[in-house]
């Protein structure tokens, strides 16, 4: 009788020990495969971090996406270039300083001196023709970039009361080139030598009474 009950306990014992390792078993093939796939992560995870670094770039390096950037600032200074120079009368071209960490400052190289310098030395007629150089070039190459894109009409409000009589001609003639090159420039000043030259103009004028203005077309014919 007792051996009986012994065999029987050793019996359940060996069972549920049995159904223990099985348990452990399976337990076992599932940690490994685990791993196995947290290695897989780990070593993707390690080269979208060796590519992500190289695009966000380091303080020694360009990051991809300003890389792209300066692409096409490159490409917006060299065709700003073609009017800055006539509107110095070929003294300065602008570059873009490289050896910048963000690599967007723009210097001017002055003919003149044989120097190169920043462009926030330029003067302040200098300094429009540079700005109105560089919208310019942005406009050529938004139209060159997607194919269809017109941009026919362009404003300037004012600026033009920094520029001496030479630039004023040189801005004027910019102007006209690119009136007889079907794009429409609109100017709002109030420099008096403009009016003498802008054919066609809307005027602006306060009223005698009360606080409001109104405003008149004068052409070319009138």
């Amino acid at each position: 009788q007792q051996l009986q009950e012994e065999k029987q306990r050793l019996t359940k014992e060996r069972e549920q020990l049995l159904q223990q390792f099985h348990q452990n078993v399976s337990c076992e093939e599932e940690y490994r495969a685990h791993l196995e796939e947290i290695q897989q992560l780990t070593e993707k995870y390690g080269i979208l971090k060796k590519l992500s670094d190289l695009t966000k770039g380091t303080t020694k390096r360009m990051g991809f996406e300003k890389y792209v950037l300066a692409f096409y600032f490159d490409r917006i200074i060299s065709r700003a270039n073609l009017r800055f120079d006539q509107m110095t009368n070929g003294r300065y071209r602008m570059e873009r300083m490289k050896d910048q960490t963000d690599g967007f400052d723009i210097q001017v190289m002055d003919f003149y001196t044989g120097q190169t310098r920043h462009i926030s030395t330029l003067s302040g007629g200098e300094t429009f023709l540079a700005s109105l150089a560089l919208s310019l070039g942005l406009a050529d190459i938004i139209m060159q970039q997607n194919g269809g894109i017109q941009l026919n009409t362009m404003f300037v409000d004012e600026g033009f009361g920094s520029l001496d009589s030479d630039a004023l001609r040189q801005a004027i003639h910019c102007f006209t080139q690119l009136n007889q090159g079907n794009r429409m420039v609109g100017i709002i000043s109030h420099v008096p030598e403009l009016r003498e030259q802008i054919a066609n103009q809307f005027v602006v004028e306060k009223n005698t009474v009360g606080s409001g203005s109104r405003v008149s077309l004068k052409q070319a014919n009138q």
